[in-house]
């Protein structure tokens, strides 16, 4: 991994040396006597701070479905995600975390440079005390790396609102009153409702890193600011609360098909301990994921032969310098399959277009060696070939985006050999030999009017008679050629 994704990634540090935060409250009418002794204040405005600071993380969504560091290919995508509240779960009183299940809808597009992100939200839990309440937020995205580059890095912001209503909070009433402090009496008073509000901003240094062409795995490094406020009723007392904490997001994602993925994402925090509180210090969200992207795919692929390196076969003992292992990419898809002794190496999709076979030679030099394929995109293959020995060899077959063939034939030692046809549209338009590399002997040319033509090649060049018969026009013309060079025509109509 370069050195510069490992520095760029620790700029959120400085964060947790500034991690705090801070609760106010207002209008509190019945509450004073609690407020004016440091103690009092302190459980009273914990108990919030632990309700507030719960609801806010858990208004947090990962969107693991809508990164562009973890995503390959381009186009509108979904999220469907089921995310935990904030564990362990030590907010006192509090009957329900918002936003469990969400739906985000994004789109994702680019190449070495990618760029994505979405917005969506969900509903909260119906509990005993829940009125109403949901969750909406947003990511955006940018990420930088090299389609066949296995490190992807970039920075990612979210943003979010969760808002609740109900029963959801004993009252800082009732936790200043069942704090043991000598000289307070408070006496709990009847609780109609709540209103919480809550609101995040973050900002994440992002890596990922391709296991292989199917599985991804990621971190979040950032940090997290999220404020809230809880109003009570009926004794009117308007709580604030906000705070600052660095966190960590941990990511690991599976396609089991490239425009599918299935994720699941771990988010950790940390808090200023407390004293007169035993709440968590370090509160976790989780959640699953799966995501489903539409739309034509974009990932332009030169493929380059590096990161894995695969061992060469030990050179024989002798006075010369043992020869270094080469670097290849290793990679695994379906439809290639390599002999043993070979590498597959190259792009194939989801992370590029093309892919091959290697074997390493003696002397450590890499050479391309059996099948080879390129792609339009995921699904449809462009060319199907073979190499041996670092030449094409064998039939080679190029295909239309529409998978019908545009040309077949065979290669003997990188130069075309034997019948070749040529198609247009999913009907055969040339059909010929070739010697060597060039055209040779009697060549047949359909068009679609209907119109044919056959002629002679010699060395590649056009030589003797070449004759062309339309059926609507019933006109037969004949061309005489040396050498490529046209020496005389003629033209006459067949009577009906």
């Amino acid at each position: 991994m370069p050195a510069w994704l490992v520095i760029a990634s620790l700029w959120a540090l400085p964060g947790a040396a500034r991690a705090g935060e801070r609760a106010e409250v207002t209008g509190s009418n019945g509450l004073d006597p609690c407020l004016q002794d440091p103690r009092c204040a302190a459980a009273a405005s914990e108990a919030v701070a632990d309700g507030l600071r719960t609801a806010a993380i858990s208004g947090e969504a990962l969107w693991v479905g809508l990164s562009p560091a973890v995503v390959r290919g381009s186009g509108v995508a979904i999220d469907l995600s089921v995310q935990t509240m904030a564990m362990p779960w030590q907010a006192r009183g509090v009957d329900v975390v918002p936003g469990v299940p969400r739906l985000g809808v994004g789109f994702l597009g680019g190449g070495s440079v990618r760029v994505g992100g979405g917005v969506g939200g969900g509903p909260a839990i119906p509990t005993d005390g829940t009125e109403n309440g949901f969750t909406i937020g947003g990511r955006l995205g940018v990420a930088v790396g090299e389609p066949s580059d296995r490190w992807w890095m970039g920075f990612e912001g979210d943003a979010g609102l969760c808002h609740l209503e109900g029963r959801l909070f004993d009252t800082p009433q009732q936790a200043a009153a069942e704090a043991p402090f000598e000289g307070i009496d408070l006496q709990p008073q009847p609780q109609v409702g709540d209103s919480v509000s809550g609101q995040h901003l973050g900002f994440d240094t992002v890596m990922a890193y391709d296991v292989d062409s199917t599985t991804v795995i990621g971190l979040r490094l950032g940090g997290v600011v999220e404020w809230g406020q809880l109003v009570t009723v009926p004794v009117d007392s308007r709580w604030i609360w906000s705070g600052v904490s660095p966190r960590a997001v941990a990511i690991v994602a599976y396609r089991p098909h490239p425009r599918w993925i299935v994720g699941m994402a771990t988010r950790l925090a940390l808090i200023e301990p407390a004293d007169t509180s035993n709440r968590t210090r370090v509160p976790w969200t989780a959640a699953l994921t799966v995501a489903v992207r539409a739309g034509t795919p974009s990932e332009p692929a030169p493929p380059r032969e590096q990161p894995i390196v695969a061992p060469a076969p030990a050179p024989a003992p002798s006075p010369a310098p043992a020869v270094m292992a080469p670097k290849i990419t290793v990679v695994e898809h379906p439809d290639l399959q390599c002999d043993d002794g070979r590498l597959a190496t190259g792009a194939p999709p989801p992370v590029g277009l093309a892919a091959w076979c290697v074997r390493i030679r003696d002397d450590g030099a890499v050479v391309r060696d059996g099948p080879y394929l390129e792609w339009f995109d995921e699904e449809r293959i462009r060319i199907r070939g073979a190499y041996e020995a670092g030449e094409k060899d064998g039939t080679w077959s190029e295909y239309d985006p529409a998978g019908q063939l545009v040309s077949q034939g065979a290669f003997a030692r990188g130069l075309e050999e034997g019948l070749w046809t040529f198609y247009e549209e999913g009907r055969a338009a040339q059909e010929g030999r070739f010697e060597r590399g060039q055209r040779e002997g009697s060549w047949m040319f359909w068009y679609a009017s209907g119109a044919s033509m056959t002629g002679e090649y010699a060395n590649g060049r056009r030589n003797g008679v070449w004759r062309s018969y339309d059926e609507r026009s019933r006109v037969t013309r004949e061309r005489i050629y040396r050498d490529d060079m046209l020496q005389s025509e003629q033209q006459f109509q067949t009577p009906k």
